[in-house]
């Protein structure tokens, strides 16, 4: 009779791992939603009160973000949490990279959410992954920095409502 864990050529210390970030990622996919849903609010509200297309460009890409959670959530559940991290892992760095070099008051927050995301990646993948999720990572940031040096038109909110949409960003991340 096979050991658990061993029926699928996996040893039990490999097994509880992948049960581990299973739960993990189920559970940062579920936070997220619900992150997702404050931070979609946050920043219609936003667009009403101070109008731009990048504003407005923001909002649909995060727009995308509660169903995909959903998405990552199922996936993880039905045993493929491997694509469900890869899912939220370059989702989140293009939506941070994207949302920092379009918006003016944002740019101080790239490198602490790229770093956050490239932690969580740290969390739901294999030791190899995680290097290459962190070099992916340190692609995106330079990437966005030269996108914010070569004059695309940025938007810039006022002090208040970019202090405010920070503080949101950065208490949903976490």
């Amino acid at each position: 009779m096979a050991k658990p864990g061993q029926a699928s050529g996996r040893s039990p210390y490999e097994a509880i791992q992948a049960a581990r970030r299973t739960r993990i990622m189920v559970n940062l996919a579920t936070i997220s939603f619900y992150a997702s849903i404050a931070l979609v609010t946050v920043v219609a509200a936003l667009l009403l009160l101070d109008y731009s297309s990048q504003l407005l460009a923001a909002w649909i890409i995060l727009l995308v973000s509660p169903a995909l959670n959903l998405l990552i959530r199922q996936l993880a559940r039905t045993g493929r949490g491997e694509l469900a991290a890869y899912l939220f892992i370059a989702y989140y760095m293009i939506v941070i990279s994207i949302n920092c070099s379009t918006i003016a008051n944002l740019s101080p927050i790239l490198a602490p959410g790229l770093l956050l995301v490239a932690a969580i990646g740290g969390l739901i993948l294999p030791s190899p992954h995680s290097f290459v999720v962190a070099g992916l990572g340190s692609v995106a940031y330079i990437l966005a920095t030269a996108a914010i040096g070569t004059g695309v038109e940025i938007a810039s909110l006022d002090l208040p409502l970019a202090r405010a949409f920070d503080t949101v960003v950065i208490v949903s991340a976490m």
